[in-house]
């Protein structure tokens, strides 16, 4: 399977539109998958690199540069300028696809991606105990809670 968590096209999977990284969760409720690190720093994250963020590194440098070869070598005026053009809309393609393998690789440490972990209990939200509603009852404050 090429598309597995550590193989080359993974990172196919954090395309997906229930990426949960964009949202912020509510109290009580805890990401999809395990947390490994909690606020992961820059060593973390390139440390937990995988396969899976170098074939999009891969990926997003072979897409801009033929994607800079084309768009560049239509609207040039002279070959140093086309030059220059080439390599800064590749170098942007690639900064990209660094971006997204540090991002993904950041998700995963902090359960929003798949990292090979299942919790124990499937519930997204965790339980919540209330101590306090009996001892309110039988005060003024029953008044102001309603």
């Amino acid at each position: 399977m090429l598309t597995g968590p550590d193989q080359f096209f993974g990172w196919i999977h954090m395309l997906k539109l229930k990426t949960y990284g964009l949202r912020i969760l509510n109290p009580g409720e805890r990401p999809p998958f395990p947390i490994i690190i909690e606020r992961p720093t820059i060593k973390d994250v390139l440390q937990n690199l995988n396969f899976a963020d170098f074939g999009m590194l891969v990926t997003f440098s072979t897409i801009s540069l033929f994607v800079a070869r084309r768009c560049v070598g239509l609207y040039s005026a002279s070959e140093i300028m086309r030059k220059k053009r080439i390599v800064g809309l590749w170098t942007t393609g690639s900064l990209f696809g660094l971006k997204f393998a540090l991002q993904n690789s950041d998700y995963r440490l902090r359960g929003f991606q798949d990292n090979g972990l299942q919790w124990k209990k499937k519930e997204q939200t965790l339980e919540k105990y209330d101590f306090l509603s009996d001892f309110e009852q039988g005060t003024i404050w029953q008044y102001f809670r309603k």
